[in-house]
């Protein structure tokens, strides 16, 4: 795969250099930064981001948005998370301001992708809300992507809605449900620790999990959820 993308990339810079257009060739730089990025060739991709500097910008300030997928790329390969999670929740929130919904969904993955190494509970709702945009979008194979994800860290199912018609119920585990139905109570994270005699942080991944199981948002739907009647405090209920 990595000779196949080199390869078409020389062919585009070799009909870009023909076309004798500079913002062709700088728009052409910034989107081979992060392919050579993704495919490992880290210091071709920050020859091809300084190359990028020459020509003009585009509507909707397209080609920064493009820099920052290519340096968000290029810190991914260099293992530098931290620049790279910043990056990309910058890179995201431009996205979304301009309405470019493919592409957010890419960054939502690859937010997903390096939390799955930091932050579990942050990989999970990343994955849930790249699978929700992906549906609403219509990109088959990116929601099978984020499914597939979800699968990995646990959770075994995602469908948007899930909650409202009692969808999904069935994929919570017994525990699960007994944060749902506290939730619902109106306990803190802290409280339903102390109650079920589990860390915050567990609570906090199994709160997690819920969300994502069920495709809701907050907490508040979670408590919607519980007072409809839908989850009950056992699996067997």
């Amino acid at each position: 795969m990595a000779r196949e993308v080199a390869a078409g990339l020389a062919l585009a810079r070799a009909d870009s250099e023909l076309a004798r257009c500079p913002r062709c060739a700088a728009e052409l730089s910034i989107v081979s930064a992060e392919l050579l990025a993704r495919i490992g060739h880290v210091e071709a991709a920050r020859e091809a981001e300084a190359a990028s500097d020459l020509g003009t910008t585009n509507t909707y300030h397209q080609r920064d948005l493009w820099r920052m997928g290519a340096t968000a790329a290029i810190a991914v390969a260099d293992g530098d998370d931290e620049v790279a999670v910043n990056t990309l929740e910058l890179h995201a929130e431009a996205l979304t301001r301009a309405g470019l919904r493919g592409e957010l969904l890419w960054a939502r993955l690859d937010l997903g992708r390096i939390m799955v190494r930091i932050d579990r509970s942050r990989a999970i709702a990343e994955f849930a809300r790249a699978a929700e945009l992906a549906e609403e979008i219509g990109a088959a194979s990116q929601a099978r992507l984020a499914a597939q994800m979800l699968r990995g860290l646990g959770v075994r199912a995602w469908r948007r809605g899930r909650a409202a018609n009692g969808e999904g119920l069935a994929s919570l585990t017994g525990r699960e449900r007994e944060v749902a139905r506290l939730v619902g109570d109106g306990y803190s994270n802290r409280e339903i620790a102390e109650a079920l005699l589990l860390s915050p942080k567990t609570v906090e991944r199994h709160l997690t999990n819920v969300l994502a199981k069920l495709g809701l948002r907050n907490r508040t739907e979670v408590a919607s959820v519980i007072r409809s009647g839908l989850v009950r405090g056992s699996p067997d209920e």
